[in-house]
């Protein structure tokens, strides 16, 4: 890239272009940020909590100040021509792989769809440790059972949109968190409250493979 006066502004690759022959008001500029973000799976500056939005201005993920981070998701809107079948963050160190069916080497290799326009699965994480565990708050049923269960120090927020359907996650990434023992059997917990699991709902993992 450059600037007017011809000097080098810029040196990189872009993943994507948009041009508008006309100036955008701030929720345009918003709308077209949105949809960069979820597709090439960039968080917006949360520093003011700040939503992330269709293109016909419906909140797929709402701004807040303590889920913030790795801003994360799929999607379909149709105005946008956005079919985000499957991602994962790329801007840190989150552990979080989510994708519409099985997960393919590519999203336009993804052969799932959504069923409509306007369903979204959005998610975020608290910054907790992803190597720290504990106990607290846990369901009975994995505090009686003999295999010593904890719970990481991230939680996750999910935010759905339409009627979005079962989705599939994929928990570790080489070089940041893998299960480091082929017995062990990790658990989802989903739970309505960000602090208190002891009612969660448990969800066995259908399988570990490389430690993810």
């Amino acid at each position: 890239g450059g600037s007017i006066d011809g000097t080098l502004a810029y040196t990189g690759n872009m993943n994507e272009l948009v041009h508008y022959p006309w100036t955008l008001s701030a929720t345009e500029q918003q709308k077209i940020n949105s949809y960069l973000a979820v597709k090439w799976g960039i968080t917006l500056n949360q520093t003011t909590p700040t939503n992330y939005l269709a293109a016909d201005g419906t909140v797929i993920w709402t701004g807040e100040t303590t889920f913030k981070y790795d801003i994360t998701g799929i999607g379909r809107d149709d105005c946008s021509a956005l079919d985000q079948l499957q991602s994962t963050s790329t801007d840190s160190l989150d552990i979080v792989t989510i994708s519409k069916g099985n997960l393919a080497t590519t999203n336009y290799t993804n052969e799932s769809s959504f069923s409509a326009d306007k369903q979204f699965v959005m998610f975020a994480h608290n910054n907790g440790a992803i190597n720290s565990l504990n106990a607290t708050s846990m369901p009975a049923a994995l505090l009686s059972v003999s295999d010593c269960y904890q719970k990481l120090g991230r939680v996750w927020k999910t935010q759905v949109t339409g009627s979005a359907g079962a989705v599939q996650l994929r928990l570790g990434k080489q070089g940041l968190f893998v299960f480091n023992k082929s017995y062990y059997k990790p658990k989802l917990l989903i739970s309505a409250s960000s602090t208190d699991f002891t009612s969660a709902t448990i969800v066995d993992a259908d399988s570990v493979s490389n430690g993810i």
